[in-house]
């Protein structure tokens, strides 16, 4: 990923919109594992009542 720059120093507005974007993509993978984590929980939940064993 490549910044744009003015004479090797980084435009203060385009710093701010690239934090941004980085902060936009963080938030994205967290709410992505979060909700991958809640399916599995929710398939074994599952799958221990089938086996009569219960889930916490």
């Amino acid at each position: 990923m490549k910044l744009r720059t003015r004479g090797g120093e980084l435009l203060a507005g385009e710093r701010e919109r690239e934090r941004e974007r980085e902060r936009e993509r963080e938030r994205e993978l967290r709410t992505r594992r979060k909700r991958r984590r809640e399916e599995k929980k929710k398939s074994l939940r599952g799958s221990c009542r089938i086996f009569g064993e219960d889930d916490e």
